[in-house]
């Protein structure tokens, strides 16, 4: 439900999808100034950072190693009343649904409200008629129900409104459908006879992929020492059509998924975003002297609009160095394959060579000693 207005897919992918659906065309771009979460944080020298869920002990350990960090865990300063409901798996999308419609219909007839969340739109929409679609099959439905189908509020992307945090307070008899934007860091607001009633229900629609995003989901009830209950009524596809998977195995198998995912994230690190890093550590040294000229009051003109000699040269120095680091990318990609320090220190060292074959002389004759490796017209054009 997040929109990255500003994100590009990498490798003409986003360009051939404009294409596909007639959008205007946006130029490809290459990476030339850069720098990773990890280094950003890493920059500061004393660091302190909150969070409500830390994740697993694979997860922590990932974050001891990678910031040198300490982990504290303190507890809420009053008493969670939270109760997890036995989960339901389903091996058929329309048993799925009807699991979700009947616990919607069990909570909302003993007047509490349910927080719904989805793993993502398509999934939501999915879900939001198929729910209706039982709503309006059954012949049986009380009020109560009526009520909660006649107020379904849906979130599904971050400017959607959405009215129950500060002063509006959720009522009983209420259904909200969202995506997992409403399931991090959402705090919904429940209306004193919601609590009274026992709280929001919180049903997740899938099997999150680690135990910080169920965490995370199920925090959304019993809040601040208030009542609340929380079920996971998720799809399966089952590899055997005779053997029903549980939900042990389902989140056995999950977690084994997550120990390999935080593993390979940080031997992508140590393999090919440091190496990229490293290499822009590099690139920037070199260019201290051009950015000094660039940016001090000395080097401006009259006209503004008009870049000076050693600006021309130092963007043009950007260009070279983004092609120069595009034309690594396949041995920065094998070095993350082979996990190969030999091959992470050739090319970081390689830097050197780039930098000797394109000198920015000081700023009096950058401009001529950059003839020598400028070899495309656009960059000398103002």
């Amino acid at each position: 439900g997040a929109d990255l207005a500003t994100s590009q897919w990498c490798g003409g992918l986003h360009q051939f999808l404009q294409l596909k659906h007639g959008c205007r065309l946006s130029p490809m771009s290459l990476k030339a100034v850069f720098v990773s979460n990890v280094a950003y944080l890493k920059g500061y020298q004393h660091i302190n950072g909150l969070s409500g869920t830390l994740g697993s002990t694979e997860e922590s350990k990932t974050l001891i190693e990678l910031y040198n960090a300490d982990l504290i865990k303190i507890p809420t300063n009053k008493p969670k009343v939270f109760y997890e409901h036995v989960p339901a798996i389903a091996t058929v999308q329309e048993k799925w649904i009807g699991n979700i419609y009947d616990e919607i219909c069990d909570q909302v007839s003993g007047t509490r409200s349910v927080l719904l969340i989805c793993e993502d739109i398509k999934q939501l929409e999915y879900v939001y008629d198929g729910l209706n679609k039982c709503f309006n099959k059954d012949k049986n439905v009380s009020e109560k129900v009526k009520e909660c189908f006649r107020n379904i509020t849906v979130y599904k992307r971050e400017h959607d409104e959405f009215n129950f945090e500060d002063d509006h307070k959720l009522e009983s008899h209420r259904l909200i459908i969202a995506t997992n934007l409403a399931g991090r860091g959402t705090d919904i607001k429940l209306s004193k006879s919601l609590i009274d009633a026992g709280g929001l229900h919180v049903i997740t629609a899938f099997m999150p992929k680690n135990c910080r995003i169920e965490e995370q989901a199920f925090g959304r009830a019993a809040r601040c020492g208030q009542p609340g209950s929380a079920q996971i009524i998720a799809f399966a596809e089952p590899e055997n059509e005779t053997i029903q998977p549980s939900v042990f195995q389902l989140k056995m198998f999950r977690d084994n998924a997550e120990v390999h995912r935080l593993q390979s994230l940080k031997s992508f690190y140590d393999y090919h975003t440091e190496i990229e890093e490293a290499c822009l550590e590099k690139f920037r040294s070199y260019c201290d002297q051009a950015l000094s000229a660039i940016y001090s009051k000395s080097s401006t003109v009259n006209d503004e609009s008009l870049p000076t000699p050693s600006q021309v040269v130092y963007f043009a120095l950007l260009d070279q160095w983004a092609l120069w680091l595009d034309s690594k990318a396949s041995l920065i990609k094998q070095c993350a394959s082979e996990h190969s320090q030999h091959l992470k220190d050739t090319i970081i060292n390689s830097v050197d060579e780039f930098l000797n074959k394109h000198q920015f002389g000081n700023q009096s004759n950058c401009f001529e000693v950059a003839k020598s490796w400028i070899d495309a017209p656009q960059s000398l054009l103002t």
